[in-house]
């Protein structure tokens, strides 16, 4: 038997780690959950992933890296172009809205979030990406289906800007959208999402900042979270295949209305009008910090005002000959949070008792 002696650095927390969602490709439109996919573990300077299989190959090597030179990406006037357009609500409602109630345990849910179930508010925008992140890997599954055969997904991405003057925060996917039956389902209503467990587990564990937490990643609630954060929610999403867009709003008391829309293209669109106390959540650098922090290993494209913002890749999983040492260099200060570069490279693998997947960096300097 293998035994590793694990010790994770103060930089790394638990919500740094990517779920499995964001990684596999989870099921869940209101939020993903870590039904035991993987467990992130990192060693001194190492990040690795386990998870149980029958296989029996022990695999590592080693890696002196070269030289390098970073360069600094600069804002260009086509940036600046690209945010103004997505922020432009091109999306528009028209005839007559259907209004309806929620149901009891969707206020009930609804008003512990606008509450804050979180310490950190922030998490909110993790929980969102999560949600984008299932949406595009469903879009990426149907596309391999009979139905989706001959379709051109585009480029499978997550957009997210603030509007300061307006006091917005939006954020979208060219996902595989919803339909209008599947947003009063999936946003109308918690009944899928194991709602009634979830208020009875808050009441039986009080409201410490770590079972909050847990709870909302495991019953999937995450979208709601959004309520932290805004006063007023509008949601406009297109299913594939589908010529008419729709758009879901709601400002958290009770109600939601639902509504044809035009101009909507494929996938799903949040326009957030965020709380007085919240409105920094508009702000770009904020934005960028919280994305970096929570959602940088999302296997999709993340573009923050335009620029993309997910840049590190989950290294860890790839075949070691296809890592550069580029790619090694900025993986180790990212998660070292350091400024040299690594004197060694060591990505090991084993399959028994358990499937390990890791990398490990020895600094020049020690």
């Amino acid at each position: 038997m293998h035994r590793l002696s694990l010790r994770i650095p103060k930089h790394i927390t638990r919500s740094s780690i990517p779920r499995a969602s964001q990684l596999i490709g989870g099921s869940s439109v209101c939020g993903g959950s870590l039904n035991n996919f993987s467990t992130f573990n990192v060693v001194s300077r190492s990040f690795s992933t386990t998870s149980t299989e029958n296989k029996s190959t022990i695999e590592g090597e080693v890696v002196e890296p070269e030289t390098t030179e970073t360069t600094t990406e600069t804002t260009t006037d086509q940036t600046v172009n690209e945010k103004k357009k997505f922020l432009e609500e091109t999306e528009h409602v028209v005839g007559a809205s259907e209004e309806r109630t929620f149901e009891a345990e969707t206020s009930k849910l609804l008003e512990i979030v606008a509450n804050s179930i979180y310490t950190d508010k922030e998490v909110f925008l993790r929980e969102l990406i999560s949600n984008s992140s299932d949406a595009l890997s469903k879009l990426r599954y149907f596309s391999t289906t009979e139905a989706g055969q001959g379709m051109d997904p585009g480029e499978l991405k997550i957009e997210v800007a603030g509007d300061e003057e307006l006091k917005t925060l939006t954020i979208s996917d060219s996902g595989i959208g919803m339909s209008k039956a599947e947003l009063r389902e999936n946003l109308g209503t918690i009944a899928r999402s194991g709602s009634q467990a979830f208020v009875k587990e808050l009441q039986e564990t009080g409201k410490s900042a770590e079972a909050m937490e847990s709870i909302i990643g495991r019953f999937g609630v995450g979208f709601y979270s959004a309520f932290m954060v805004g006063k007023h929610v509008r949601v406009y999403s297109k299913k594939v295949g589908e010529e008419k867009g729709h758009c879901w709003e709601s400002d958290g008391s009770g109600r939601y209305k639902l509504s044809e829309a035009e101009g909507v293209q494929r996938g799903t669109k949040i326009v957030i009008q965020l709380r007085k106390e919240a409105e920094t959540y508009a702000s770009k650098n904020f934005i960028k910090t919280i994305v970096e922090k929570y959602s940088n290993f999302v296997p999709y494209n993340i573009y923050v005002h335009g620029e993309r913002c997910n840049k590190i890749e989950a290294i860890w999983l790839k075949d070691p000959k296809s890592v550069t040492q580029e790619q090694h260099a900025e993986f180790y200060k990212f998660i070292a949070h350091a400024y040299d570069q690594p004197k060694y490279t060591l990505m090991y693998k084993a399959d028994v008792p358990v499937s390990i997947k890791s990398v490990f960096y020895i600094p020049e300097v020690i």
